[in-house]
């Protein structure tokens, strides 16, 4: 009877020795640890295993509780509770990579380029992200068109117009959406759909493609963003209409744009 009562304290003190408390911290981790003290600020501790080792301490309003050795649970009312903690990391990702909020956004692009003529554009740009994924806008501004010669004639059994300076000037819209193909926090691979038309008191110019683009955020506010050439078909009326069909990669444009 000796013997085994002595061999049921033996096991009692060995259990005992292996019995630890478990820190949960606000963040859903949890520690291995022995605790010493607690007070209204903070929790000293020492990680279980290794009592010889450095003395630790956390502020009591990162500790959602402590689950001791003994069974006891203590509850911190300071820590915010799991759902809470849940709300603010969806709202910080949301606010952070805009995933989730659609952002309006405003801004210009310059563009320019050489077919038989030097052309740019500038084109206030306004328009809605609904994700970093997806996003519709349109540019609204003018196209200007500058020949080496100093005559441009559009002819036709309809209609005929003669200019005498060397360049035309057209007001052109150009809806498009904007899909993107690849992204990390700060570099966007985007592909636009887009169709446009210029004109001056007639129609002349209709256009339909995609248009790579290469797109950097700045700030979470600002980006900008490089648009080169088109893929898809353009017309142009120059005594007739011109198709020109395939890849066009005679323009760039440069955009500067702001989310709110």
């Amino acid at each position: 009877m000796k013997k085994l009562f002595i061999l049921f304290a033996a096991a009692m003190i060995a259990v005992s020795a292996m019995a630890q408390d478990i820190i949960y911290r606000s963040d859903n981790d949890s520690i291995n640890a022995n605790v010493l003290t607690v007070n209204n600020e903070e929790v000293s501790y020492k990680l279980f295993g290794y009592e010889d080792g450095p003395l630790f301490t956390m502020k009591t309003n990162s500790i959602a509780a402590i689950h001791y050795a003994n069974g006891m649970l203590q509850k911190f009312a300071n820590s915010p509770s799991p759902q809470a903690r849940d709300n603010s990391s969806a709202k910080a990702q949301t606010n952070h990579t805009g995933k989730k909020n659609g952002a309006v956004f405003i801004g210009a692009t310059g563009e320019i380029g050489y077919t038989t003529a030097f052309t740019f554009a500038i084109e206030p740009v306004i328009g809605y992200e609904f994700s970093d994924r997806v996003a519709v806008g349109t540019g609204i501004g003018m196209i200007a068109s500058i020949y080496a010669n100093n005559s441009y004639s559009l002819k036709s059994p309809r209609r005929a117009k003669s200019y005498s300076n060397n360049s035309i000037v057209m007001g052109i819209v150009e809806p498009f959406v904007r899909i993107c193909a690849w992204h990390n926090d700060i570099v966007f691979v985007d592909f636009k759909a887009t169709t446009g038309i210029g004109f001056t008191s007639e129609l002349e110019l209709c256009q339909i493609g995609i248009r790579p683009s290469l797109r950097v955020r700045l700030t979470d506010h600002c980006e900008m963003s490089a648009d080169i050439g088109l893929f898809g078909a353009q017309y142009t009326y120059n005594a007739g209409w011109t198709p020109a069909i395939g890849i066009s990669a005679t323009s760039a444009g440069l955009w500067f744009t702001y989310r709110f």
